[in-house]
């Protein structure tokens, strides 16, 4: 693990993985990925195992590796392949996200485009998030897809609950499982990431933040950046932070006030008060979370379209590594709108 900023923002996007060998904790994965996409033997990929573990930053460095103009063992980053791919809105690089778009209709728009030949890049990449949240008549019809997919669209499925997912798309896909990162893992990432912020943390301050992650590089990262946050850093103070992140009633209570059916605008700024000390990463991931469970709860298409656009005030930001103060903010206001 080769551990390097990109960038700037949040931690979680700073560091976020651009080459194989800056994938924490799964050398041995991250090398039989770099072989199988070197071969250019196999066209649909599925990355499994629990939020936050490097699947789909995994799968957007199968997107450079595959297009990198240098063809070395690592993406360059610097050709015209991986800048394009790299920006973000790249025409040959397609994302959707399963748990906002899970039907019939979704996957052919998705992929109504595949006979194409590139536009940039050497190859066409679908990436699908979450896509064991894919209706069975979507799953299907995304198998015709995969049966026919031409020679230069590669197709990575992203899963945290893979037996979701039909054995005859599942069948259809190398795949690949990443697990939670170990204690000496993850003490390693977190160390490193201090480091090179400039912060010389104690041991006991890299363990607890290591307990708050729970194997996941993210959760590691979003606790990370809460601690560099405080004024004062001790055991103590670490521990209190994260130990009231983990299960905090109010960020918990900040979401039901959000979603109360009367919402009230001084209600949901009191309470954010009550919590902003947990960082807008955390706040935004909770957030998120919260919505995504209410969409999967929706009793009717209308209250689904709502909890959906408050999904993703907070969900897009977050990826896009621009969730800040100002931004949450701005959030928590336009879902007060939409519950309004």
């Amino acid at each position: 693990m080769s551990v390097k900023p990109h960038g700037e923002g949040d931690l979680y996007h700073k560091y976020r993985p651009q080459r194989f060998n800056e994938i924490a904790g799964h050398d041995a994965l991250a090398s039989s990925v770099r072989s199988a996409i070197k071969a250019g033997k196999s066209q649909a990929f599925m990355l499994t195992g629990a939020s936050g573990t490097g699947k789909t930053t995994t799968a957007r460095i199968m997107a450079l590796a595959a297009n990198c103009e240098r063809q070395e063992e690592e993406p360059c980053l610097e050709c015209e392949a991986c800048k394009a791919v790299l920006s973000g809105s790249c025409p040959d690089m397609l994302e959707m996200n399963a748990a906002d778009s899970r039907g019939i209709d979704d996957i052919r728009s998705m992929c109504q485009n595949m006979g194409f030949s590139p536009m940039v890049l050497k190859k066409r990449i679908y990436i699908l998030d979450e896509a064991h949240q894919l209706t069975k008549d979507a799953q299907n019809t995304l198998l015709k897809y995969l049966e026919d997919a031409p020679k230069h669209v590669i197709i990575i499925l992203c899963s945290t609950d893979p037996k979701k997912i039909l054995k005859t798309v599942s069948n259809r896909c190398q795949k690949f499982k990443f697990d939670l990162l170990n204690r000496g893992e993850m003490f390693d990432l977190v160390s490193s990431v201090a480091k090179q912020e400039g912060r010389d943390f104690p041991q006991d301050v890299l363990g607890t933040v290591v307990s708050a992650s729970e194997g996941s590089p993210r959760n590691a990262l979003v606790a990370l950046q809460q601690v560099l946050q405080l004024q004062e850093v001790t055991s103590e103070t670490v521990k209190a932070l994260l130990e009231q992140s983990e299960d905090d009633p109010n960020a918990i209570k900040l979401c039901f006030t959000v979603n109360a059916k009367e919402p009230k605008w001084g209600s949901i700024v009191g309470m954010y008060n009550e919590v902003k000390v947990l960082g807008a990463p955390a706040l935004g991931m909770t957030l998120a979370g919260y919505f995504r469970n209410q969409l999967l709860k929706a009793p009717n298409p209308a209250e689904a379209t709502k909890r959906a656009a408050c999904l993703e005030l907070f969900l897009t930001p977050f990826d896009s590594g621009k969730l800040g103060e100002n931004q949450l903010v701005s959030a928590l206001f336009k879902a007060f709108t939409i519950r309004s």
